[in-house]
Order: structure tokens, then C-alpha cells, then sequence
């Protein structure tokens, strides 16, 4: 489920140290999602991925 003030076009990660937890916050884009090639393609991929372990 999605919180209802979350907003689309954003990237909210773990806030904690390090961001490895925590509750969530909206975080900084990665450099590499900072292109829309790069983060389309790290998209996909991570569909693949989920699609896959959702199928095991």
C-alpha cells in the first residue's frame, strides 16, 4: 500500500542510517536514475526480477 501523501514522480527510500531503515522519506535520485534511459532500463530490470520471484 501507498501512503496517500506520497507523491508520483518522487523517490522515497528508508531514512535511517545510511538509509538501510527506518521509516520512509523522499530521498535524493540516485545518479544513475537521474537519466531517463538509465532509469528506464533499471526499471525493466526490476520488473523482471520481481516478476520472476513472484512466479517461484
Amino acid at each position: 500500500m501507498t501512503s496517500p501523501d506520497a507523491e508520483g514522480g518522487r523517490f522515497y527510500g528508508p531514512s535511517g542510517p545510511g538509509h538501510l531503515g527506518g521509516p520512509p522519506a523522499e530521498q535524493e535520485l540516485y545518479s544513475r536514475l537521474r537519466s531517463p534511459d538509465d532509469a528506464r532500463r533499471i526499471w525493466e530490470i526490476s520488473e523482471q526480477l520481481v516478476d520472476g520471484r513472484s512466479r517461484a
